[in-house]
């Protein structure tokens, strides 16, 4: 499967083997996605997609099933980049964004377990970040949070670890300079 996007239009090109792709399925989205994620939105056990736009808007899509999309809420947050998983353990994949340009925030977005999502959370980390992953990084079993970006006291560029708990993530990360 080879996923893009072009001219807000969000193209899926369904396959089954490495070097053939059917014909391309398209959705027209409601503004030009500038990072998208991969989760469990809502409970039909197929991927959804979610993005985040160059107009600080976090975008969720429906995955029908048979290579279609539904167009679902409208949220609040930054550009640069977004995350899906589940550092809490409950009700399918969050969300956390983070790029809001100079600022240092970070919007994590509860999943309600029926594609519905809790108004965002504002964190703070130590730095403005622009990259954010989130992974079971010492196999514990927890999500963990993995950031990109610079670290405020020292102007360094960083690698921050907000290890996972089992109810969320540590709110003070570790800080690798680069």
């Amino acid at each position: 499967m080879k996923i893009g996007s072009w001219n807000r239009k969000f193209i899926l090109r369904p396959g089954a083997a490495e070097d053939w792709f059917g014909d391309a399925i398209k959705t027209v989205l409601p503004e030009e996605p500038a990072n998208l994620a991969f989760g469990y939105f809502n409970p039909d056990t197929l991927l959804d997609v979610a993005y985040v736009t160059g107009t600080s808007h976090l975008h969720i899509l429906f995955n029908a099933g048979n290579g279609h999309f539904s167009y679902s809420n409208m949220y609040v947050a930054g550009k640069s980049d977004l995350a899906a998983g589940d550092p809490d353990h409950f009700g399918g994949d969050d969300i956390i964004v983070v790029g809001y340009p100079g600022e240092v925030e970070m919007l994590m977005y509860l999943n309600e377990g029926n594609g519905l999502f809790e108004p965002p959370i504002l964190l703070s980390p130590p730095a403005v970040l622009n990259h954010i992953r989130i992974g079971d990084l010492d196999s514990d079993g927890d999500n963990d949070v993995v950031a990109f970006g610079v670290y405020s006291q020292l102007c360094i560029e960083s690698i921050f670890i907000f290890w996972g708990n089992g109810q969320g993530f540590d709110a003070e990360p570790d800080i690798y300079e680069c």
